[in-house]
């Protein structure tokens, strides 16, 4: 079904920007409340604490200063250290003083954390099935446009990663 219909829409949109701009934000917000749905089944309130632990597995067994989580973010704008102290109540993280700067907390995904991740990755393998009917040429082309649409209008008042960490 296309957007128009999707949305009852009965004129056209102004513009095939325009129509692109709403067809992105409609299908990711579509995307995220299906990931939101797998994740609370599994007792994560919200996917971005889906998203800290995913980061955190991925430098196992080393962890992250809260900084570089939210660095690597998909939702920048997430609270991480609220987040982070809910994780640390299911246990499924844990944080650490670094130890050659004893103000910076290193947080680390424990295996209560991983073993989370293991479960719901058949519901993650499920979510990724939608993209199955598209060749991945058109997927690599798609992925390749959305690139360029941030690397162009990069906002640069925006901190980049890895600066005062």
């Amino acid at each position: 079904m296309n957007l128009e219909e999707t949305l009852k829409q009965t004129r056209p949109f102004r513009s095939a920007y325009e129509k692109t701009l709403l067809n992105i934000i409609f299908t990711g917000n579509w995307l995220q409340s299906r990931l939101e749905d797998c994740v609370k089944s599994h007792g994560l309130p919200t996917h971005q604490q889906y998203n800290i632990l995913r980061i955190l597995r991925g430098v196992h067994p080393e962890g992250h200063s809260i900084q570089d989580i939210k660095c690597r973010m998909l939702d920048r704008n997430s609270d991480v250290s609220r987040l982070v102290d809910r994780l640390l109540k299911q246990e499924l993280v844990t944080r650490e003083e670094d130890a050659q700067n004893r103000r910076k907390v290193i947080v680390k995904i424990t295996d209560i954390g991983l073993k989370l991740l293991e479960e719901l990755q058949p519901l993650i393998d499920e979510m990724n099935r939608y993209f199955a009917q598209i060749p991945e040429e058109q997927l690599t082309q798609v992925n390749a446009v959305l690139d360029q649409i941030r690397t162009i209008h990069d906002c640069k008042e925006t901190p980049q990663c890895g600066e005062n960490t």
